[in-house]
């Protein structure tokens, strides 16, 4: 009896035999005898493949013996690839003398990687958490009285909550970020909707390369504004106005 000790797709994003929908995929198969001695070209491969339906896809596909030791391969196209799902896969090998087989199975998905149901309820949460908190912060922000008061005298009551405003727009830029990145990859990872994957790819990719100048323009006005705030606020408690420095 023949044992199957692995398979390589050269086409494949990793090695859990899990495959890219729609991509052509090159299955090698290294084939040892019951005393674990690599077969050679004097066998005779064939290889059987099913539908996850269990519909036939593949009936005694002649396997092409790569010229080293117990390697043999099959190549698929894309047309073997575009059904989501399972796929059943034997071998089977004789040389006259002595015949075996095997078995395995390999998975399609969209993107060539295992994804499950947690991860799509996981992305789904933190999407959903990370857009309520953008709004929240979008609203209070925009709510926000930031105006200073003008009391008798010409004094000015700073009012400091303008920088809990800078602050949330902070947020709202950094939550916005994440938005796009958690819909970039459900997109990609779960859904295959390769247009918008690209799309949200661009903006996450936008928003990163533009986030450390925004932080140091950002950080270069406020300090400005806390100097120029903090000496209105110490002439109020003077009680002299702006124009008394």
């Amino acid at each position: 009896m023949f044992l199957l000790i692995g398979i390589i797709n050269v086409n494949a994003e990793d090695s859990s035999f899990t495959f890219k929908q729609n991509t052509d995929i090159d299955l090698h198969l290294q084939m040892n005898d019951y005393d674990m001695t690599p077969l050679d070209g004097s066998n005779t491969c064939t290889i059987n493949i099913d539908y996850p339906n269990s519909s036939k896809m593949i009936k005694k596909g002649s396997m092409t013996y790569d010229a080293t030791d117990g390697e043999f391969h099959y190549e698929l196209n894309s047309n073997h690839t575009s059904v989501l799902g399972i796929y059943s896969t034997s071998v089977d090998c004789d040389n006259g003398i002595r015949n075996g087989d095997a078995y395995f199975s390999y998975e399609i998905t969209p993107s060539g990687k295992k994804s499950s149901t947690s991860e799509g309820l996981t992305y789904g949460v933190l999407i959903f958490v990370s857009l309520v908190l953008l709004i929240i912060c979008i609203v209070a922000a925009w709510q926000m009285e930031i105006r200073d008061t003008v009391m008798a005298g010409g004094l000015i009551k700073v009012n400091f909550r303008r920088y809990i405003r800078v602050f949330l727009i902070y947020m709202s830029y950094l939550l916005a970020t994440f938005l796009f990145y958690f819909c970039w990859q459900v997109s990609d990872k779960v859904l295959a909707f390769e247009f918008m994957a690209t799309m949200f790819k661009f903006f996450f990719m936008t928003l990163i390369y533009l986030l450390i100048p925004f932080t140091i323009i950002g950080f270069y006005f406020l300090i400005m504004n806390v100097i120029f705030d903090m000496k209105i606020w110490k002439l109020t408690k003077r009680g002299l106005p702006p124009d008394a420095r």
